[in-house]
C-alpha cells in the first residue's frame, strides 16, 4: 500500500508540471488570438508591437517555471523512495 502512495505521489506531480506547461503554453496563445483579434496581422510591425506587450507571456519566464517544477518533481521522488525504505526497514522487510 505504501509503495502504490509513494507512485500516486510521484504521478500526480508529473501531472502538475505537464498541467503547467499547457497553462503557460494556453496564456501565450490567447495573447495571439488578442493581438490578431485587435486587427494586427502576423508578421506586422503592430502584430510584433503587440505581442512584445507586457501581456505577453516571457519564454525565460516558462523555462524558470519548467525547472523549478521538475526540481520540486525530483525532490519528491528522492523523498518519497526514502520514506519507502524507512517503511520497509521498519517493517523488516529491508533488502540488503
Amino acid at each position: 500500500m505504501t509503495l502504490q502512495k509513494a507512485a500516486m505521489s510521484m504521478g500526480s506531480a508529473a501531472l502538475l508540471v505537464m498541467i503547467g506547461g499547457c497553462a503557460m503554453r494556453d496564456a501565450f496563445h490567447s495573447h495571439v488570438q488578442g493581438c490578431a483579434a485587435g486587427g494586427h496581422s502576423p508578421g506586422s510591425a503592430a502584430f510584433s508591437q503587440c505581442m512584445s506587450s507586457a501581456g505577453a507571456a516571457d519564454p525565460s519566464d516558462e523555462a524558470r517555471e519548467r525547472r523549478r517544477w521538475l526540481a520540486r518533481l525530483q525532490r519528491e521522488q528522492v523523498e518519497a523512495e526514502a520514506r519507502v525504505r524507512r517503511e520497509r526497514a521498519v517493517a523488516g522487510l529491508a533488502r540488503p
